[in-house]
């Protein structure tokens, strides 16, 4: 592992253990008085700073030593975590989360940085009594001493090929103090048989500092399990020392050092060979090398471009199985189509097997909304008791990504806008408290997302005469309470009588749209006056391999998405309305489009077509095709820049002959056919 691959290591890392910090300070804001969660939070911060200290990053390993400090004193029961100090701690978090932003961007820290993590020092300088943080607890590894520590290091032969630096290590050391000595022990005998990959060198340090014993071993802390580090502390027993020389090889010129030192009086060493041979044995050796491959985690991390690129490659492997389809199809031979069928099964699998490596718990982004909440209305002076259900749910790594932002917004926008004040709330007979909640399912191939609160609702007169004002809606048209409440997701449109710094700039909600219509999603809202709103979003499970309905147009070819399909049905046995575009299916008014029409597809008319039926959420819509051909694996690709504004496609795929197939975006195409057939018909045709 080389530097650089190491320092993202401690990057991604660091990302980890931030979000730890924060859900475990969130619990405690919660109430949680469990000891394990303040051990949680205080071992993240001491590997953020012992990390840090590997790599030279001072301004992280100063700053997080101070919130360590705190977090140990709490820890001990010498100070109280209230919701103040954890106020303070959050802030913390986030100023360690920039601090390692700025070496990701390989940035300096600002002066307005700077200037917070003073601030934050002097908060947490009050919780600090400088003669009790030296002499607290009884641990004699987190009991400060002062004078001349002295370190023996014999590092991992491997500790290089590892991607460990002992320069860095060193460094660290220097941070704490200031060395006093220092003895480097070489075992490099033949010069022949030199590997630039292995250490043969050892460290004897003479370290002036006033820390804790701990603050020393965190230098060593990545690579501790299979080295030998002795620390002994100012004072230690002359004993001690004499215990160490026996031990090491080359310890004239290390007794000399120790007395001039004054660390060794007597000169009255006995070097036992015995016990030196005994430690440096291969048996022993072979013993700490079994008993680290015991502690192996069982997580492997890697890198998500790799995923990504092992996701590209499994995509082409799928479109080359379905070459080997066609071609089998042609061929029809009997020996080929079984090694054809038992090469799809194994491609299937394989396909799953993968898209499950990118599938993760919605859960952790869940929570990080606690933070959002419990900021946002203390901002506001509201009280807003979050609620999470579903966290097991999972979706593809992708989509966690993007969707963060959207619901950011949604989450901020509820508390502004619809969750009242405590004395409104009263007033109005509810709980001073009020409710968002969020939660997440799977429903018929796709997973759900609500964000519900029980606040005010959105008041659809108000709506009405703003949408009108704004010619969004036509006053001579009639418009069902659903279609008033989605104007709430046009650009620029807002009832808000005041603009915050939170919302009622109208600006947010199409964005939330869009950016979920580009997840090849939709968003609805429903709310009742006085009662609360409900926003839902509806998402396909992933955006890189789904299972597809290959349907034809006129000669064009085109994908439905599995999951949205319902049912085929010929079109003939079905009755159309006159003049309008819906048909009856079992008493059901369904819309329906031709995508000939929508999609201006050129091409000689067939006398043949049937209905696609499809529904997402509760929508239901029919689609005239002309050929059905039947189920596909499908390799979602990303349209080119210049056709994504074409509303109704979603991407494209190749097919097993090697023409394109067009993947339409059925919640788009639903939308679309449900307002044409509203405005023909004057009435609302949906199925809700």
């Amino acid at each position: 592992m080389s530097m650089d691959a190491a320092l993202n290591a401690f990057l991604a890392e660091a990302e980890e253990l931030l979000d730890v910090l924060e859900h475990a300070f969130m619990k405690i804001s919660d109430g949680s008085q469990d000891s394990e969660v303040l051990n949680e939070v205080f071992r993240a911060a001491h590997t953020i700073k012992g990390s840090a200290g590997l790599f030279g990053l001072n301004d992280i390993v100063g700053f997080t030593h101070i919130v360590e400090n705190v977090l140990d004193k709490a820890r001990d029961n010498e100070i109280e975590l209230d919701d103040d100090l954890v106020s303070v701690l959050l802030h913390c978090k986030d100023h360690i989360a920039e601090l390692v932003a700025n070496v990701s961007d390989q940035t300096s820290l600002s002066d307005a940085q700077s200037l917070r993590g003073e601030e934050l020092v002097g908060k947490l300088r009050v919780y600090l009594d400088s003669d009790s943080s030296e002499s607290a607890g009884s641990d004699e590894n987190s009991t400060a001493c002062s004078g001349c520590w002295h370190i023996s290091v014999r590092i991992n032969q491997d500790a290089l090929k590892n991607g460990m630096d002992p320069v860095a290590m060193i460094r660290y050391l220097e941070s704490l103090g200031e060395i006093q000595y220092a003895l480097v022990v070489d075992d490099l005998l033949d010069c022949n048989s030199f590997d630039p990959e292995i250490l043969y060198i050892g460290f004897e340090f003479g370290l002036s500092a006033s820390c804790t014993k701990s603050d020393i071993e965190d230098a060593f802390m990545f690579v501790a399990d299979e080295s030998d580090i002795v620390v002994l502390e100012p004072g230690s027993d002359r004993k001690q020392y004499l215990a160490l020389l026996d031990k090491l090889e080359s310890s004239d010129e290390l007794k000399r050092l120790l007395m001039e030192h004054g660390l060794l009086e007597s000169d009255k060493v006995n070097t036992s060979k015995k016990a030196k041979k005994e430690n440096n044995s291969p048996h022993k050796q072979e013993s700490k090398q079994l008993e680290s491959k015991k502690n192996t985690t069982k997580f492997v991390r890697v890198d998500a471009e790799r995923l990504d690129n092992l996701i590209n490659l499994i995509g082409e492997l799928v479109i080359n199985r379905q070459r080997v389809d066609t071609i089998s199809e042609r061929m029809k031979d009997q020996l080929l189509d079984e090694s054809v069928e038992s090469l799809r099964y194994l491609t299937e699998k394989v396909r799953d097997a993968a898209l499950e490596l990118r599938m993760v718990p919605i859960g952790e982004t869940f929570q990080r909304f606690k933070r959002v909440v419990r900021d946002t209305a203390a901002d506001l002076n509201k009280k807003i008791t979050l609620e999470l259900d579903g966290q097991e749910t999972e979706l593809d790594r992708s989509m966690v990504e993007k969707l963060t932002d959207p619901l950011t917004h949604i989450v901020r926008n509820a508390i502004d806008h619809g969750i009242e004040s405590p004395d409104v709330r009263e007033e109005n007979g509810k709980d001073a408290h009020g409710m968002l909640k969020l939660s997440a399912y799977h429903d018929s191939g796709n997973i759900v997302i609500e964000v519900r609160d029980d606040g005010r609702g959105l008041n659809t007169d108000k709506i009405y005469e703003k949408a009108v004002e704004k010619g969004i809606l036509d006053k001579k048209q009639s418009y069902s309470r659903k279609e008033i409440h989605n104007c709430i997701f046009h650009a620029g449109f807002s009832t808000a009588q005041s603009v915050t710094n939170l919302s009622g700039r109208g600006v947010g909600m199409d964005v939330v749209r869009r950016n979920i219509e580009e997840l090849q999603g939709g968003v609805e809202v429903e709310s009742e006056e006085g009662q609360g709103t409900v926003l839902t979003i509806r998402l396909p499970l992933t955006l890189a391999i789904i299972d597809g309905f290959h349907v034809k147009v006129r000669g064009t070819n085109f994908i439905v998405p599995q999951s949205t399909l319902v049912e085929c049905i010929n079109i003939n046995s079905v009755s159309k309305s006159k003049g309008g575009n819906s048909f009856k299916l079992r008493g059901e008014l369904v819309p329906y489009i031709e995508l000939a029409e929508v999609f201006a597809v050129q091409g000689k008319n067939t006398d043949h077509s049937d209905f696609v039926v499809v529904q997402f959420g509760v929508d239901r819509a029919g689609i005239v095709v002309d050929e059905l051909i039947g189920e596909t694996q499908t390799v979602i690709k990303p349209l080119s820049p210049i056709f994504q504004s074409l509303r109704g496609i979603g991407g494209y795929s190749l097919l097993g002959s090697g023409d394109i197939a067009f993947i339409l975006d059925i919640p788009q195409l639903i939308s679309f056919v449900v307002q044409k057939e509203n405005k023909f018909t004057g009435a609302d045709v949906r199925t809700a």
